[in-house]
C-alpha cells in the first residue's frame, strides 16, 4: 500500500499556487513615451514625481506631472511640477515578468483593490473546499472525492489560462483553490490510512518535502515561462497525470470498515497482499467481517457529521485546540512570508529561498518526532518560532539582516509545526470524522491566512506590532498543544468512542476499549483489533527469536 502514498499528488498541487502578482509600474507620458518605451527613462526623473517607502525610492505608479498647456516637447520645462494627474495609461517593468493577470487587465490604482478581492476570494475557495470536501471524502469516500476535485482542478485551472476578463478569471481562480484543498487534504488523509502505524510518520512528513519541491519546480517554471497565460497551462496541463490514479489508487480500507463495506475491504487487503507478495490470515480477514460496534452505535457511527466535532466532550476540547493552532500556524506561516519577501532581489530567489527552508526544518521534525513524540516537539517548534518573531523586535535598524535571519527561523519553525499538526490532526481524529475533522481544520486556517495581512499592516502604526502578535500567538499555540492526547506509535481510532476513551488517564480507557470482549459470535471474546495487535506481538517475538 506504500505505493499509494500520494507524494506525487502534493507536487502538483504545490506547483499550481500561482499567486496574483502586480508588476512596477508607471505612467504613460504622452510627450515623451512612445511604443518602445522602457520603464526607466531618462525623462522619468522630471516627468513624475517620486514616492519613498521602507523599500527605496520609485515613479509614482498612478500619477504624473501636468503638461503644461501648448508645450509638446519632451523636457523639463514642459511640466508643471507643482501639480499632478491621474494616470490614463501606464508603462510596465518587464525585468521579471512579461505580463501577469494585474497588468493585462489593468487592475491598477483605484482598481486595485480588485486585486485584493480577487486574492481574498481565492482564499474563500480554499476554505470552502477544506470543509466542503472534507465532509464528502467522510460520506461518498476519500478517492472518489480525491478523483472529483482532480478534475475540477485540471478543468479550472486550465480555464483560468483562457479567461476573458477578470471577473471570470477571479471565478475560476475560487474553483481552482476549492478543489486543490480538497485534492491536497484527502491525498493526505489517503496516504495516513493506507500506512501502518511504524511507517504513518515517515509517509506523511515525506509529502510534505515533496510539496516543497514542487514550490523550488514552480520558481524554476515561472523563471523560463514569463507570461502568466502559458505560465498557467505549463503548471495546469501536468495535472492530468492524476486522472490515471483512478486505476491505481485503491479506497481506503479503514473508510470501507467504518462504513459497514467488508466485502470491499476485503478484497483491497487481498489485492494489496498479492502486490506485496504476502500472505493475509484468514482469521483476521474473517474479524474484518465483523462490525466492532452495536447496531445503534454503528448507525450513529455512519451518520456522523461536522457536529460530531464537538458534540462529545474530548473531541470537542481536542478540535478547539486543533483549530486554533491551525488558526496560528497559518498566521505567521504567512505572517512571515510576507515580512520575508524581499530575501534578494528577484522573486524567484525570494521564493525557491523561502520554499527551501521549509524541507531540513520538516527532516529535523521528522527526526524529533520518532523520539519525542507529537506533542512536545510540537509545543517546541512552536515556541522556538515565537521567540524567533519576538527576538527581531529587540534587534537595531543597521542589523536588518539579522531581523531576516530571525524571522526565516521563525518560518522553518512554523514550517515544521505545519507538518507535526497535519500528522497530529490525523491521528487524533477517529476514521470516521478524520476527513471532515482536517477540512474544517484546514478551512480555520485560511481564517488565520486571511489575518495575515492585516496584521502585517499594523507595522504602519507600530513597526514592531506585527511580530510582537506573531509572537504571542505562536507560544500560546504551543503551550496549548500539550492539553492534546500523545499519539506517537499508537493505533488510529476507528470510531468517536475509541477516540474518546483515548483521552482516559493514562489513555488507560483506551487501551482497554480496544482489547475489552464484544459481540462477535463466530470469533469468540477477542475483539479483531486486538487479534491483529497479537498476531502482530507474535511476529515479532518470532522475529528476535
Amino acid at each position: 500500500m506504500r505505493k499509494f502514498s500520494g507524494s506525487r499528488v502534493m507536487r502538483t498541487i504545490a506547483i499550481s499556487r500561482v499567486p496574483i502578482r502586480n508588476l512596477p509600474k508607471r505612467c504613460y507620458v504622452p510627450n515623451c513615451d512612445t511604443n518602445q518605451s522602457q520603464y526607466l527613462e531618462n525623462f522619468v526623473r522630471f516627468a513624475i514625481p517620486n514616492i519613498t517607502d521602507g523599500l527605496g525610492s520609485s515613479p509614482d505608479p498612478c500619477k504624473r506631472f501636468e503638461i503644461i498647456p501648448g508645450e509638446d516637447y519632451c523636457g523639463v520645462h514642459a511640466f508643471n511640477v507643482n501639480k499632478t494627474v491621474e494616470c490614463d495609461k501606464f508603462v510596465w517593468d518587464h525585468s521579471e515578468f512579461e505580463s501577469t493577470a494585474l497588468s493585462e487587465f489593468n487592475i491598477v490604482c483605484k482598481k486595485s483593490w480588485n486585486g485584493a478581492a480577487s486574492s481574498s476570494v481565492f482564499m474563500f475557495g480554499v476554505l470552502f473546499g477544506s470543509a466542503g470536501f472534507g465532509t464528502f471524502a467522510d460520506k461518498f469516500g476519500r478517492k472518489n472525492v480525491m478523483m472529483s476535485a482532480s478534475l475540477i482542478m485540471l478543468v479550472s485551472s486550465i480555464g483560468t489560462a483562457f479567461a476573458p476578463s477578470f471577473g471570470i478569471f477571479s471565478f475560476l481562480r475560487f474553483i481552482t483553490a476549492a478543489a486543490v484543498s480538497g485534492l491536497f487534504q484527502t491525498g493526505y488523509i489517503l496516504a495516513v490510512e493506507y500506512i501502518g502505524t511504524s511507517k504513518r510518520l515517515i509517509c506523511a512528513n515525506i509529502m510534505q518535502i515533496v510539496f516543497a519541491m514542487g514550490e523550488l519546480v514552480l520558481s524554476l517554471v515561472a523563471y523560463f515561462v514569463r507570461k502568466w497565460r502559458y505560465l498557467e497551462l505549463a503548471i495546469s496541463i501536468p495535472a492530468a497525470v492524476l486522472l490515471v490514479y483512478y486505476w491505481l489508487l485503491p479506497e481506503s480500507v479503514r473508510w470501507l470498515i467504518s462504513k459497514g463495506k467488508h466485502s470491499k475491504a476485503k478484497k483491497t487487503i487481498l489485492k494489496a497482499a498479492k502486490w506485496n507478495n504476502v500472505t493475509v490470515p484468514e482469521h483476521l480477514l474473517r474479524a474484518a467481517e465483523y462490525s466492532n460496534l452495536d447496531p445503534e452505535e454503528d448507525q450513529r457511527q455512519r451518520s456522523a457529521g461536522p457536529l460530531s466535532l464537538i458534540r462529545t466532550p474530548q473531541i470537542r476540547k481536542w478540535s478547539l485546540n486543533i483549530f486554533f493552532n491551525w488558526i496560528v500556524n497559518s498566521m505567521v506561516y504567512y505572517g512571515l512570508s510576507l515580512s520575508t519577501g524581499h530575501l534578494s532581489g528577484s522573486v524567484y530567489g525570494n521564493f525557491a529561498i523561502l520554499a527551501a527552508v521549509e524541507i531540513p526544518a520538516v527532516l529535523l521534525a521528522t527526526w524529533a518526532l520518532y523520539y519525542c513524540g507529537r506533542r512536545y516537539v510540537l509545543c517546541a517548534v512552536m515556541v522556538f518560532g515565537g521567540l524567533s518573531c519576538g527576538a527581531t523586535v529587540f534587534v537595531p535598524q543597521y542589523l536588518a539582516w539579522v531581523s531576516t535571519l530571525l524571522a526565516v527561523l521563525g518560518k522553518s519553525a512554523i514550517a515544521a509545526s505545519f507538518a507535526i499538526i497535519y500528522i497530529y490532526s490525523a491521528e487524533i481524529y477517529p476514521t470516521v470524522l478524520r476527513s471532515t475533522g482536517i477540512g474544517f481544520s484546514s478551512m480555520f486556517a485560511r481564517l488565520g491566512g486571511m489575518i495575515a495581512p492585516i496584521i502585517n499592516e499594523l507595522r504602519k502604526v507600530y513597526q514592531p506590532l506585527p511580530m510582537i502578535i506573531f509572537a504571542i500567538a505562536s507560544i500560546s499555540s504551543g503551550i496549548l498543544a500539550l492539553a492534546l492526547p500523545e499519539t506517537h506509535n499508537r493505533q488510529l481510532p476507528e470510531s468517536i468512542e475509541e477516540a474518546e476513551s483515548f483521552g482516559s488517564p493514562r489513555d488507560a480507557g483506551f487501551e482497554r476499549m480496544l482489547n475489552r470482549p464484544r459481540n462477535l459470535p463466530a470469533i469468540g471474546s477477542v475483539s479483531p483489533r486486538a487479534l491483529r495487535r497479537n498476531v502482530e506481538e507474535t511476529r515479532r517475538l518470532l522475529d528476535d527469536c
